[in-house]
């Protein structure tokens, strides 16, 4: 994919609302590749930073919470009891006679309209077993209740919500263990990374410049670690800075952009 990305054969294609997007994934067979395969080509061919966030984000759930078989969307629920919901309750993970229960709530679910697949994070005293992160679960499953809110701050067009679980019974089979929930945070940050340079060179490959060159090598020591389960994470912290010089010249060079991201930027830094 690395190679059809730089050789500009990812034509972009103008996907305006998520639930395109959504149908654009199936069509496009994206839920089929491989994690780093699935950042670059979700990234390159569409136009809109909210989407190349949901390539990153999806990429990493794949990436750490395979399912052979499992074809759709992913949201990773870590957030829970913030100012704007007061009355919703901690997530809790008990067992029972008839399993495993999960009771309380989440504050913000992404891609909340078309998500289908839900890993929560539970806090150590709030689970059986501390060495238990939390569980993997679909978001029909009985007791499972997701609500959109209304136009967000931030990615104004990806929906979020959030999710309340109400006594969920599930088998042992759906819980994961708590390193999971570290290397989440890595990782995440890394396949963002990874689709924001795939998109950038997908804007540049037509006209090509010093930037595009930088961005291009940029790009495939990203996926020369990301491609290993066990890469090196500490070559890619390094190379932050020169991933923010580059992406700060973009802006600099193309101005619609620079002013299209003007309220998401601090987000897209954040992850470097």
């Amino acid at each position: 994919m690395f190679n059809r990305l730089i050789s500009g054969d990812l034509p972009k294609i103008i996907v305006q609302s998520e639930s395109d997007f959504y149908r654009l994934w199936g069509s496009n067979n994206l839920y089929h590749l491989v994690p780093v395969d699935m950042a670059i080509k979700a990234s390159a061919i569409t136009t809109n930073l909210e989407w190349v966030f949901v390539a990153g984000y999806q990429a990493t759930l794949n990436y750490l919470f395979p399912e052979k078989d499992f074809r759709g969307w992913s949201a990773f629920l870590f957030a829970e009891n913030c100012e704007e919901f007061p009355n919703l309750s901690p997530t809790s993970l008990v067992e029972t006679g008839s399993g495993l229960v999960l009771s309380g709530s989440k504050s913000w679910v992404a891609q909340s309209r078309f998500v289908q697949r839900l890993v929560v994070s539970v806090k150590p005293e709030k689970t059986f077993s501390a060495e238990v992160g939390g569980v993997v679960i679909d978001r029909h499953t009985e007791g499972v209740t997701i609500t959109s809110r209304g136009p967000a701050r931030f990615l104004k067009k990806m929906s979020q919500g959030w999710a309340v679980f109400d006594n969920v019974v599930l088998e042992y089979n759906r819980t994961f263990e708590r390193p999971l929930i570290r290397k989440f945070g890595k990782f995440e940050s890394h396949f963002m990374v990874l689709s924001i340079l795939s998109f950038l060179i997908s804007y540049l490959v037509m006209s090509p410049n010093n930037l595009l060159e930088k961005l291009i090598s940029l790009c495939e020591e990203y996926v020369k670690v990301l491609a290993k389960f066990d890469g090196d994470l500490k070559r890619l912290d390094q190379l932050r800075p020169v991933v923010r010089d580059c992406i700060e010249e973009f802006l600099l060079q193309n101005e619609d952009y620079s002013s299209k991201w003007e309220k998401d930027k601090n987000l897209l830094f954040m992850y470097l």
